[in-house]
């Protein structure tokens, strides 16, 4: 399997296997604690909406702004 497929397989999986409840836990200590306040009841509305984890997490993320995107990014890619 090359590179990029096994990024796509690595975002799928977080996707489709991390609590969307993880947020709090991903950006504490990384940004505000208002910021971080934000964030999970942003996260939360958004699977509230859907009523499904996995598209709540996809609208989670296409509002996030560059900065708390990255910090995201790290955590998918890095976390063992």
């Amino acid at each position: 399997m090359n590179l990029e497929a096994k990024l796509l397989l690595k975002v799928i999986m977080f996707l489709y296997n991390k609590n969307i409840d993880v947020v709090g836990e991903i950006y504490s200590g990384k940004i505000s604690n208002t910021m971080v306040a934000h964030l999970i009841d942003r996260a939360q509305r958004a699977c509230n909406q859907y009523k499904n984890n996995e598209l709540g997490w996809i609208d989670f993320i296409r509002h996030l702004d560059r900065e708390n995107c990255q910090i995201l990014a790290e955590y998918v890619f890095n976390k063992k």
